[in-house]
């Protein structure tokens, strides 16, 4: 399952759900939820996603 699946299901948007997981300000029902749908999916984040997202890629660079 992908964050746009949890948004679909949960009726938010891709940046409410990045911002349930990331634990920032959203309305408490929405929140609960977005939350709910996680759970029932099981629904993990991709690391290898969030650091492209990032443009990190675990490497550091040496000059």
């Amino acid at each position: 399952m992908k964050i746009d699946e949890v948004a679909e299901l949960s009726g938010v948007s891709i940046t409410t759900v990045s911002r349930v997981i990331n634990n920032q300000k959203v309305n408490e029902e929405t929140k609960l939820r977005v939350l709910a749908v996680i759970r029932k999916h099981n629904y993990k984040p991709n690391p290898h996603a969030r650091n492209l997202a990032r443009k990190r890629n675990g490497e550091e660079q040496i000059f």
